[in-house]
């Protein structure tokens, strides 16, 4: 539904006589009051459209602290979101789909200060809808040993929420990635995870055959 004109003015009146940083900061405020508040799912969307583009723009340029700093605000602990907006919430959020918001600081990750590495831990609490996907997706194509380490860790942490998508890639034509999500259920213990692996033990690569054989 179109704003009345006298918003609109209101609007470009406050806006011409703000500093911008102060502008965006009034701006931010008010978008998550329109995402606690609206009810029409169209209206919503769009809002939750312009909270992610937020979140992709303070991950491209690293800026740990802003990310943190909006989700604590939209996810304030005394502030009860009904159970089907945070869905939708989770959904829009969402790391699961390729280009995720998050990905240009996951690809960072081996990179990290040890500081930077608690802020993004405390940045999944928040938010670990398709979480999984994310970090094994970049665990496939990460190169050095530190951000792989990390990645396991990571993995090993969100534990059985992250089962469903690690049996899921232990398909993959990778040995490599396949021979370290073993090592994760592994490290996971999760027992219904054995039928999965099983099968590895008839594949043609020794390393990710004797990952299994230690695994079990």
């Amino acid at each position: 539904r179109p704003l009345p004109l006298w918003v609109l003015l209101l609007e470009h009146q406050v806006q011409s006589s703000l500093h911008p940083g102060v502008f965006k900061q009034i701006r931010r405020e008010m978008l998550y009051n329109l995402i606690f508040e609206e009810t029409r799912e169209d209206l919503l969307n769009g809002h939750l459209a312009e909270l992610k583009s937020h979140l992709a723009e303070y991950a491209q340029k690293r800026d740990m602290k802003q990310i943190l700093d909006t989700l604590k605000s939209l996810f304030l602990p005394d502030v009860q979101i009904p159970t089907s907006k945070r869905k939708k919430i989770d959904e829009a959020l969402s790391h699961a789909e390729e280009g995720a918001w998050m990905t240009p600081l996951i690809r960072e990750i081996g990179n990290m200060g040890n500081d930077d590495l608690a802020l993004l831990k405390e940045t999944f609490s928040y938010c670990r809808h398709g979480l999984p996907d994310l970090l094994i997706r970049q665990l496939g194509e990460e190169r050095s040993i530190a951000g792989r380490k990390r990645l396991s860790f990571l993995l090993i942490d969100i534990g059985h929420d992250a089962l469903q998508s690690i049996v899921k890639s232990l398909s993959d034509d990778r040995w490599f990635l396949v021979r370290n999500l073993v090592m994760i259920l592994g490290k996971i213990g999760d027992p219904s995870c054995i039928e999965d692996l099983l099968p590895l033990l008839s594949g043609n690569n020794y390393r990710v055959q004797r990952e299994v054989i230690y695994t079990l």
